[in-house]
């Protein structure tokens, strides 16, 4: 919206002559405040203007202080490889600051790569793990769900621990007895 205003002032000085003689300035007070509006809009698309060209000075030199590799080696290395074309085409599908850089695939590469980084990072902090992951009731519902239906998918039974305080043993991992021979034999060495 300021510029939307500051290009309509530019675009049509003798607007603001003609209604300076009718002391008509729209929205505006006066000559002081449009001026003091316009001083405002330029000093803000300035502000605007050079952290947009910090931003890229520091993309490109994020992309090139740690490794020069070209990007094809370095996926070449990788054995996710169609995972990162894949959320490369996002970033600069998202991105056209980045995806108008000569380096861009590279670039988005290092975001990949400095994300995947913050996050190891983030996991590997007890802290973090303790406040946001353990106290996560349906985090751990989940988490429970799924080791409980992987155990569906299991051949043998789980060894379990069983018996009273003075006779504790674990179930014998053996397989369903074919004779009864077979059936005494694993009772007795549960008996042990």
């Amino acid at each position: 919206m300021e510029n939307e205003n500051l290009e309509q002032l530019e675009a049509e000085p003798e607007l603001v002559s003609e209604n300076s003689e009718n002391s008509n300035f729209g929205k505006f007070k006066d000559a002081k405040s449009l001026l003091e509006a316009y001083n405002n809009l330029q000093a803000e698309f300035t502000r605007k203007s050079q952290r947009l060209a910090e931003f890229q000075k520091n993309l490109n030199e994020t992309a090139f202080s740690s490794n020069n590799d070209s990007l094809e080696n370095i996926l070449n290395d990788s054995t996710d490889l169609d995972k990162y074309k894949k959320e490369i085409a996002e970033i600069l599908e998202q991105n056209n600051d980045i995806s108008n850089l000569p380096n861009k695939n590279l670039v988005a590469f290092k975001i990949i790569k400095e994300a995947e980084r913050k996050t190891a990072e983030t996991l590997n902090n007890q802290d973090y793990v303790n406040k946001y992951i353990e106290s996560n009731k349906e985090l751990k519902e989940k988490i429970i769900e799924e080791y409980l239906s992987t155990l569906n998918n299991v051949q043998t039974a789980p060894k379990v621990i069983s018996g009273n305080s003075s006779n504790i043993y674990f179930s014998p991992s053996i397989s369903t007895p074919k004779t009864l021979k077979e059936a005494g034999d694993i009772f007795s060495k549960m008996l042990k």
